[in-house]
Order: C-alpha cells, then structure tokens, then sequence
C-alpha cells in the first residue's frame, strides 16, 4: 500500500498541479499555495559520529549511550530542511466537497536536502485516499514543540483509505481507515530492526473524536497483522492491536492541556523509532510484546504574541530475552520553549530539549540541546 517512492516525487507534483488547475476551473473552487521557511540551530552536548539525521532533529535512537564510544561534545547544526511547501484546492460537488492536499518538506536525507513528501491525498465527501496522518494520531494533541517531535507522541504519516462519518451536530465523528502495513522486526541479537514488505493485510483503524466546549478528545482502537519471513523459514503471521486515547481540555481563553497515551502488543512503529513491531528468536518464530507510552502538555499564553509550552513523554517496551542487548527498553524526553509572534506570519523559537534512553541491558544515555529557530509563513 506504499503510495510513492522519492523518484516519483517530481511525477506527482506536476499531476497535483494539473488536479488543481482543474479544480480551480471549476465553479466556486478555491486555491492556496502557501508554507514556511525555517532556519533552525541546534547546539546538543553529544552527537552521533559523522552526518545523523539526529543532530538536526530529535531522534530518540540517536541519543548516544555511555556505551565507552567516542562522541562529538558540543556538537552544532544549522539547517532549513524543516521548511514546508503545500498546494491546497477544494471544490463544491453535489457529494461533498472535493480537495486536495500536497506538503514537502526537505528533511528526506541527512545530509542533502532531498525533498519529503508528509502529505499527499484527495478526498471527496467523508472519504479520503492517499498520504496523510493515521486515524490512529490525532494531531491536534501534539505538543507545541519542535516539529512536534516527542518521546511517546503517536504519531505516522502513511497511505491509506479512510471513512467519516459525521454526527448531525457535527459534535462528534468516526473514522474507519485501512493503512499501509509496514512491520519492523527485532531479530536476536541485532540492536536495529529489518523492515519487511510481507504484509498482505492492511492495518484496520477505528476512532471515535468529539468536540464540546472544554476541548477535544479521541478513543482509537486498532487491528494489525504482523508478517516476516526470514531465508529458507516459513512465513510467519500474528495479529496484534492497540488502543490510544487523546485530548486538548482548554484552560481559560487560550492556555491548553494536551494528551496521549497508547498501549498494545502491535503499538509498535505508531509510537516511536525504537519501538519494533514484532521479535524474531532464534528460530525466527514471530511474537508480539506489549509497549506503551505517551505525552503530556501545556501549553500556555503570556502575552497575544508570547506563549510557551511544557511537555513530558515517556514509552516502554517489553523486551524479550532474545532482543538485542542494545535495543531501547525505556526512553524520556522533557521540552521547555518559549514562542514570540512580533508580526502576523513569523516566530521565534527558543526551545530546551532532554531526551533520555535505556537499553535492555540497562545502558543509559542522555541528551541535552539547545534549539534556535525562526520561521516566517507565507
């Protein structure tokens, strides 16, 4: 269910351009180009050696561990790959509205700036088809961090076929969505994972959202079947699932509480990078193990143009005895920032970032950095 490769990148924009000079022609349509530009300096306390996508963004199997290697101290990074491009084009029909949605950003590769496409979908009506955010995340939750980024956050972008339906107050709503089935697979002894395409059963999500005057709050369950085969063995399956619930509960006018929290024995790649989806022992026999984790946030607003945000995530994984000793077991983030609008469309970004990881045999590592930014929206 993979929806592009980066060589079709460039195919696709020009058929999105030709979709939305359509839909303009279209009576009553609309279109928005629009983005932003981000420069951004990171200043970290220890770094991976050589080019990491991990020195220009937080990456929780990045933080180096007192493993006795030799990392760089005091390590700073300067890019813009986090700026963003979207095309946006909607339509009247006599069965909905009809739209489109493109998004890159440059953060494909660490160390060129090789586009990335985040979103990448069509919809008409309560339906939806390509690439977006699963009906299992729920962005609107997401702490107002660094590009969102936090241990514990839910949250995957990836092909998929979803379903709304709205409540007639248009209170509440639910999703079903089938998406694309990737797996990742912790082999015995190996502290990476191998990425499998065995996968003939999409990802099946259900979620439930309503909104009231407090805020906003998600219950989504999810069903997932789980493949790898390894050389000369046979085909292995197992189902597995998850649940998560999500929410912003308002404070006053503007501060707010956000939250996440998920758990099941096929969480997996949904909560993080170091998460494997299932485990191999050494006879390459397939089994699921429970992780769980999440978020919480607040945020909140000194001035119309001065807000900050405080945000807490943790996740856990039950390793078994045949996973790599240097798979992450438990891993930690905090992020305090504070966040200045002098002028409609631009913010400054000044944000503090610890991460911390443990590993199955209890090697610690911690990270500290100090992030600069400044972002102008057009």
């Amino acid at each position: 269910m993979r929806l592009v490769s980066p060589q079709q990148s460039g195919l696709f924009i020009v058929v999105g351009l030709l979709c939305l000079s359509t839909a303009v022609a279209q009576t009553g349509s609309t279109l928005d180009i629009g983005g932003y530009a981000k420069l951004s300096t990171l200043v970290s306390d220890s770094a991976q050696p050589g080019e990491s996508m991990s020195d220009q963004l937080f990456v929780v199997s990045g933080i180096p561990l007192r493993d006795g290697r030799n990392y760089v101290t005091h390590d700073t990074h300067s890019h813009a790959k986090e700026s963003r491009l979207w095309l946006r084009a909607s339509s009247p029909t006599a069965l909905g509205d009809a739209g489109l949605l493109i998004e890159y950003d440059w953060a494909g590769s660490a160390s060129s700036y090789s586009p990335r496409l985040r979103h990448f979908y069509v919809r008409l009506g309560g339906a939806l088809a390509g690439q977006t955010y699963s009906a299992f995340t729920n962005a609107a939750a997401l702490a107002d961090t660094h590009a969102a980024i936090a241990v514990g956050n839910i949250v995957v972008r990836q092909s998929l076929l979803r379903w709304t339906h709205n409540a007639a107050d248009d209170s509440s709503q639910w999703m079903i969505s089938l998406e694309e089935p990737l797996s990742r697979i912790a082999r015995p002894g190996m502290s990476g994972m191998t990425v499998t395409n065995d996968e003939r059963m999409p990802d099946t999500v259900v979620r439930w959202q309503s909104w009231q005057d407090w805020g906003n709050m998600t219950v989504s369950a999810m069903a997932r079947r789980v493949a790898y085969q390894a050389a000369g063995t046979r085909d292995q399956k197992k189902w597995g699932g998850a649940v998560s619930a999500t929410g912003v509960i308002n404070v006053g006018t503007l501060d707010n509480v956000r939250l996440m929290f998920g758990y099941g024995n096929a969480l997996g790649r949904y909560i993080g990078s170091t998460v494997a989806d299932a485990y191999a022992d050494g006879n390459d026999s397939l089994s699921l193990r429970t992780s769980y984790g999440g978020t919480l946030a607040y945020q909140h607003y000194w001035t119309d143009t001065l807000r900050s945000t405080l945000a807490l995530g943790f996740s856990r994984a039950d390793l078994p005895v045949t996973a790599g000793s240097g798979m992450t077991r438990e891993a930690r983030s905090a992020h305090a920032n504070v966040m200045w609008s002098p002028v409609s469309h631009t913010t400054f970004i000044l944000e503090y970032l610890y991460g911390f990881r443990s590993t199955k045999v209890g090697i610690e590592g911690e990270l500290n950095r100090l992030q600069l930014s400044a972002r102008i929206n057009f």
